[in-house]
């Protein structure tokens, strides 16, 4: 082996996916109930009401254009409004529906909250109905975190000697060829 091969032992690139070390209290498990704490209700349900409620008020608008004719459209003033009854049934039987429908929209929503929420309590509770299952898992991957640190740790030792016989057995060959050429040097002196 020549001065030139020798280079530092370099570092290993990288962990494995999926490692941290044994004292980050931040687990799997940990995560997974902080993620299912953190979930919100679907929005879906306000979208699809204000489409219903779109459809429902286009439906009311074909209605009174079939039930009073085209005339309807020609309202401008609330006296002109006021003055047809017929017309104040047909805004009340159009917005009423509409306020119902995000009212209910409202529970639906607020209900899966509840639901979520719920859910959420569950999962807590068995978590802390049976500690020693959590436990267990952190200390076997704490044990596990260990070996890989301990085996990480014999391969580096076993790296650092081979190296150590390497500059042993260079340093050797340097030491005998300075013997030889200060004996060939001590020859020549005498």
């Amino acid at each position: 082996a020549k001065p030139a091969d020798l280079r530092p032992v370099e570092p290993r690139n990288g962990q494995p996916a999926g490692f941290t070390p044994a004292n980050d209290d931040r687990q799997k498990d940990y995560k997974t109930l902080l993620h299912s704490l953190n979930r919100r209700a679907s929005s879906t349900v306000y979208w699809v009401i204000a489409f219903i409620s779109l459809a429902w008020i286009a439906g009311a608008g074909g209605l009174a254009n079939l039930l009073f004719g085209p005339g309807i459209w020609k309202i401008r003033t609330f006296d002109q409004f006021f003055a047809r009854p017929e017309l104040i049934g047909l805004a009340v039987a159009a917005i009423v529906p509409v306020i119902l429908f995000w009212a209910f929209a409202a529970m639906i929503r607020r209900a899966q909250e509840m639901r979520i929420a719920a859910q959420s309590m569950t999962e807590v509770a068995f978590r802390l109905a049976e500690p020693e299952n959590l436990a267990q898992d952190r200390v076997m991957m704490i044990g596990q975190a260990v070996r890989r640190e301990v085996a990480a740790m014999g391969e580096g030792i076993e790296r650092t000697l081979a190296r150590a016989v390497e500059l042993e057995t260079l340093v050797h060959g340097e030491v005998t060829q300075i013997e030889r050429s200060y004996s060939e040097n001590e020859a020549r002196i005498r």
